[in-house]
């Protein structure tokens, strides 16, 4: 439904992936190496593209998980008759939306990445607990991201 969403920085990002591909597989004929499509209109698909995007520069990024986590409150007791009892329950504890989602080492320089779609979150408060040197950025698209990340890494070669 629809069409392909597009950018120019993310159709930058599909052209360093597909020589990147080449690269890696000299025998195969490079018409044979299908393109690898990236969308960044969703939270999941820039995690995507940035990921990608640190692979193919050769930084290590990785993406943290921050799910939702399972938290079991039940207790088994004897009761009076000598039967086994349970009581409690077993939930699922939300996510804090204020974590990073990516984290990369630059040079030395731990950096922070919170993909935020919705821009109501400014910066990652818990981020900075966990890392108080890390650089942190909240990004929207991978426009934005691109920017920052050509500036930053930029600041750090240095």
């Amino acid at each position: 439904a629809g069409g392909r969403f597009h950018r120019r920085e993310a159709e930058e990002l599909e052209q360093m992936v597909l020589e990147d591909d080449r690269r890696k597989h000299p025998l195969i004929p490079s018409s044979y190496i299908a393109p690898t499509l990236f969308r960044d209109d969703t939270p999941n698909g820039l995690i995507r593209c940035i990921v990608k995007f640190f692979k193919v520069t050769g930084y290590d990024a990785v993406q943290l998980s921050n799910s939702n986590r399972r938290v079991d409150t039940r207790k088994i007791f004897k009761n009076v008759t000598g039967g086994l009892r349970t009581i409690g329950n077993v939930y699922w504890k939300p996510k804090n939306k204020t974590e990073a989602d990516i984290s990369v080492e630059v040079s030395g320089k731990i950096l922070l990445i919170k993909v935020n779609q919705d821009l109501n979150i400014n910066s990652c408060d818990e981020c900075k607990q966990n890392y108080p040197e890390a650089e942190e950025v909240v990004v929207s698209s991978f426009d934005q991201f691109y920017v920052w990340v050509r500036q930053t890494i930029q600041k750090y070669q240095q």
